[in-house]
């Protein structure tokens, strides 16, 4: 098993027989051999890798002894404790609190910026569609689409198991995971800086304090991406459900076309500076309206066009959907006649 942080293109290539997919490029060089450590047995190893995870996630929250758990008398500190001793013992001691007479306002933050005016939320880069894209390298920002589950990771490096090429990624709790490049549905270049990838490594833990150090930052990005995210698909979901009146083909029995900037235009205005996060959000969004919005599933990192379904076929869809849920006769009828012929 091979690991190296090169550069590798994504780019594929079909096998004249159909047999299968393979790499444009392969690796060129290894990465320098890994720290030897004792080797520990499955259970062990779990415990070692589950903790350093916990610890790269509280790092990134802002928890400086993420290991230590405190008591629930330790939490409320050893002055109330000593102090209720000291009202027990003589009561005549016990002096009741002031009464609270200005409470101080509470300042909600204001979540709903993107929501209300369009702004950019600064940090996020702008989404600009590049052919770089394609060329997937250490830092970029990746999304992954394994058994029907979204997973946000950044990239870390290259894996080679047999005659297949896995990418190592970094998630938002600190995990490493691997995903193959047929599994990457959306990538950004440059999401995360080289030299701050060069000191992440490579293992499934860190193996130096300099390697923690840099997946916190890493972590840290992804999880103020994954907030913007949230912060756009407010809008989205107020906005989306006019998405399909507008692509629609004029025509009941024709498919219309719908582009992926042409969605974010539609739901962020014609002016508005377009940034990553609105477009994860819009993807998360179409994924999810699958019945109206059909994406080319063949090949979903270069897609950005997706098929708007005619009227008439999806006036079908939702009546039949609609008969299986309220368990009409038609269905039972349908059944039976299936079942005879």
């Amino acid at each position: 098993m091979l690991r190296t942080q090169n550069v590798v293109r994504i780019s594929l290539l079909r096998h004249s027989s159909g047999g299968g997919f393979f790499p444009e490029r392969t690796m060129s060089a290894a990465a320098s051999p890994p720290v030897k450590r004792p080797k520990l047995n499955p259970r062990d190893e779990a415990r070692v890798r589950d903790l350093s995870q916990r610890v790269i996630t509280a790092l990134a929250q802002g928890d400086r002894r993420p290991h230590m758990k405190r008591s629930e008398r330790d939490r409320r500190g050893m002055a109330e404790e000593n102090r209720l001793r000291e009202v027990v013992e003589n009561p005549d001691s016990y002096l009741p609190p002031p009464p609270i007479t200005n409470t101080p306002e509470l300042s909600v933050p204001s979540y709903g910026m993107e929501f209300t005016d369009n702004s950019s939320l600064p940090g996020i880069p702008k989404y600009v569609y590049s052919d770089a894209m394609m060329d997937i390298q250490p830092g970029y920002l990746l999304e992954c689409q394994k058994s029907g589950r979204s997973t946000i990771g950044v990239v870390l490096g290259f894996e080679q198991r047999y005659r297949s090429l896995h990418i190592l990624c970094i998630s938002a709790n600190g995990g490493v995971f691997s995903c193959r490049n047929t599994d990457v549905s959306f990538s950004y270049p440059s999401f995360v800086s080289s030299d701050v990838i060069s000191r992440a490594g490579l293992g499934e833990i860190p193996t130096s304090y300099v390697e923690t150090a840099a997946r916190i930052q890493i972590v840290k990005r992804i999880r103020q991406i994954e907030r913007a995210v949230q912060i756009a698909m407010l809008r989205i979901v107020k906005r989306g459900s006019a998405l399909y009146g507008m692509f629609k083909d004029p025509d009941p029995h024709k498919w219309g076309i719908m582009t992926l900037v042409d969605a974010l235009r539609a739901t962020f205005g014609r002016k508005a500076d377009l940034q990553l996060h609105h477009a994860l959000a819009m993807k998360e969004y179409l994924l999810a309206q699958s019945t109206p919005f059909i994406i080319q599933t063949f090949d979903m990192l270069r897609s950005r066009t997706y098929f708007v379904r005619p009227l008439a076929a999806l006036e079908n869809l939702q009546q039949v959907a609609e008969w299986i849920r309220n368990n009409d006769e038609s269905i039972e009828r349908f059944v039976r006649m299936a079942s005879l012929s």
